[in-house]
């Protein structure tokens, strides 16, 4: 399943934000007075590969070479279409999973959360929307939710930057919700219709809001984690890093402080790229690279590091060493941060990152941290996997140090046996958190601590 994630889903109908109640409403997306239809924005990794490997295939020269390329296309669509026939009952659970209300046709017994759907973030666009998923009070019988002041979580999905819609999603976040977290899954502008900065500036919109809207539906504005998924991990990192920018560059004290104030308090990445150049490396080891959305994505090659949020935080780095001068003698270590609340919570991922050092301590003879930290960036938590052919493990650890050094808290976690969609679709119906896998499992825990 994990070799076909980045375009199974995709491949579904999304459902436009509407008041009616219809299965699958027609919709439309408007973007310089020109209307696409959101089928074909929903389509838009497969459609994105045959472009690509259309181009690929006039490269190749002589007839052997442009059959041999054709039929290794023939063999990742057929793949592909194995996937997505795969996933049928997991689309026809994430429908029912959104649709299912209190009320209605689609009322289910039971039900403990709310959904709001297709709720705006941003006036710009259709897909500037988020579909809100509340706890709701058992003893009410009207479903209201509860005054409680709970966690909450945005959750920024993947999709090679070209596709991808919030409904995919509403099995994890109606689980999450079922077990008190408020979760809000965001919907953004795609590739080929919106570029690399539209759709950092599209998540950077939906975090600012999820803050300032966490009172108004029984959230806590300072326990409101950002999650990422793949390419929704990078964009959540670029835009927490644009927001360090727009911070700095404040004039204004007391808006700066309300900037920061409004900052969300955990990042979560799952399986995400950080950095784009030795990620194009990868999947041209993989021999995907031509159908792969990323580097039309970024803008061609020489974009890469512009939109390499590791490589930034090196730039930092580099930059705070030239001037602080603080190489000391190798008899010297690290200052560490100081340990911090999340950090009490035992979570399977470590065991394994313990094990090949990941989540030990991390000493550098010939640097020291910096004393206070160089980003105005949250505390974070990277996940990877062995298993993940899509996203190697890699990139979330080689963040997670940056990060580290930087003097951002940081925890890494690793497992074994999740692929890369596992992810956000392990996530079935349970009515007890130890029923669901390891990394479910640390993420809820994650979220209903909510904050270091």
């Amino acid at each position: 399943m994990e070799v076909a994630w980045n375009w199974m889903l995709p491949t579904l109908q999304c459902d436009e934000p509407s008041r009616r109640r219809r299965a699958f409403p027609r919709a439309s997306v408007a973007r310089d007075g020109k209307t696409t239809s959101r089928a074909r924005l929903t389509m838009g990794s497969m459609r994105e590969a045959m472009l690509g490997a259309r181009e690929a295939w006039k490269e190749r020269k002589g007839a052997k070479e442009k059959a041999k390329f054709a039929l290794h296309v023939v063999r990742m669509a057929a793949a592909e279409l194995v996937s997505t026939a795969q996933l049928a009952p997991y689309a026809a659970r994430a429908w029912w999973d959104r649709q299912a209300s209190d009320v209605g046709p689609f009322r289910r017994r039971g039900n403990r959360v709310r959904v709001w759907k297709g709720v705006p973030y941003a006036a710009d666009s259709r897909q500037q929307r988020v579909d809100v998923y509340l706890p709701t009070d058992a003893n009410d019988e009207d479903g209201s939710t509860t005054r409680t002041k709970r966690p909450a979580a945005l959750f920024v999905h993947g999709g090679t930057w070209s596709s991808g819609c919030a409904w995919h999603y509403a099995p994890m976040a109606r689980r999450l919700a079922e077990h008190g977290v408020v979760v809000a899954v965001a919907d953004y502008r795609l590739y080929p219709n919106a570029t690399m900065e539209d759709m950092t500036q599209d998540v950077l919109c939906a975090m600012r809001w999820t803050v300032e809207t966490a009172p108004k539906i029984g959230a806590d504005p300072e326990r409101v984690a950002v999650v990422g998924h793949s390419a929704g991990a990078h964009l959540v990192a670029k835009a927490l890093l644009m927001w360090d920018e727009q911070t700095i560059a404040m004039e204004d004290r007391t808006k700066q402080q309300q900037m920061e104030a409004n900052r969300p308090s955990l990042f979560v990445g799952l399986a995400g790229v950080y950095d784009i150049q030795k990620h194009y490396e990868y999947e041209a080891e993989r021999n995907v690279h031509e159908l792969s959305t990323m580097a039309r994505a970024m803008g061609g090659p020489s974009n890469f590091k512009k939109h390499s949020p590791a490589l930034h935080v090196m730039d930092v780095l580099k930059e705070h060493f030239r001037k602080a001068d603080t190489h000391l003698p190798p008899s010297k270590q690290d200052v560490q941060p100081a340990p911090t609340p999340t950090q009490k919570l035992k979570l399977f991922g470590e065991g394994i990152a313990a094990r090949i050092g990941l989540a030990q301590p991390l000493h550098w003879a010939n640097t020291v941290l910096p004393e206070e930290p160089l980003l105005r960036f949250p505390p974070t938590v990277l996940a990877g996997s062995f298993k993940d052919v899509v996203v190697p493990w890699y990139q979330s650890a080689e963040f997670a140090l940056h990060l580290h050094r930087a003097g951002i808290p940081t925890r890494q976690l690793v497992y074994d046996n999740v692929g890369h969609g596992n992810f956000v679709v392990d996530w079935w119906s349970s009515s007890s958190a130890e029923e669901l896998p390891h990394h479910s499992r640390d993420l809820l825990a994650l979220l209903q601590e909510g904050a270091w």
